[in-house]
């Protein structure tokens, strides 16, 4: 019967396991941020009616401005646990931003007092790649150096 040895041939410690399992949380740690914020829009969209600042176009600019930070953080996500350059990190990154926006849309329809709109999701697309973008180019580079 063959006993357990942990050193690899040349008597050291084989760690490829230990190293996967590290890398898979790094991983994880990088979509968590992305993840959170659209639970957090997943909440804010479930609540029915809401007191909007009392300015021309403010639900425009309030969609606008979180999904550039959905965004932002699906860039960050994507930028580091893929060898992927910055014009394809940022289109996916607006890419699900936009579709995350669909989702939201669809669900606020069925909220009472919600309603979908195009120029909303027409917001989260253009925060979405304003987000992607700003990524790219403060941060893009300075990571890859």
């Amino acid at each position: 019967m063959r006993s357990f040895n942990p050193e690899g041939k040349d008597g050291r410690l084989d760690n490829l396991e230990l190293r996967t399992s590290n890398i898979e949380l790094f991983n994880m740690k990088k979509w968590l941020p992305p993840v959170l914020w659209c639970g957090f829009i997943f909440y804010m969209s479930s609540r029915q009616g809401s007191e909007l600042p009392p300015f021309p176009l403010s639900d425009k600019i309030i969609h606008f401005c979180v999904y550039a930070i959905l965004g932002f953080l699906f860039a960050r996500a994507l930028a580091n646990v893929s060898s992927l350059g910055r014009f394809e990190i940022t289109v996916i990154a607006m890419l699900l931003s936009f579709f995350y926006g669909i989702a939201d849309e669809v669900h606020q329809s069925f909220v009472p007092s919600r309603t979908a709109e195009l120029y909303d999701l027409i917001m989260d697309l253009a925060g979405g790649l304003f987000g992607a973008t700003l990524y790219g180019y403060k941060f893009f580079n300075c990571k890859k150096s």
